[in-house]
């Protein structure tokens, strides 16, 4: 997960363990504090923050897919306009779908 996200998580869930810890105190002074709301935000962020990081491993993974695919894309039009590269004149490539002269 990224530190982004981790540190404020890792400040929360802190907070939330002082909090309990220190309620005898709290209540002395008549503080309340709303731990609930603060633990399940802490959880919605994990959960978000994972469910981004699964996302990205599936880009990566969508990515070099589609990268591989270039590549081959790449190959074949080269391998498929060179013989008529080779057997016409460049006046007659764009008959054939070959838009250079090269």
């Amino acid at each position: 997960m990224n530190k982004i996200y981790l540190d404020p998580i890792a400040k929360g869930e802190a907070l939330i363990d002082g909090i309990k810890k220190q309620s005898v105190q709290l209540s002395g002074k008549g503080l309340s504090t709303d731990t609930i709301r603060l633990a399940e935000a802490c959880r919605l962020l994990h959960e978000a923050a994972t469910k981004q990081d699964y996302m990205e491993m599936e880009l990566k993974v969508a990515r070099e897919e589609a990268h591989k695919r270039l590549e081959e894309l790449k190959n074949l039009y080269t391998e498929c306009k060179m013989p008529i590269k080779q057997s016409f004149a460049p006046e007659l490539w764009h008959l054939f779908g070959i838009p250079d002269k090269k």
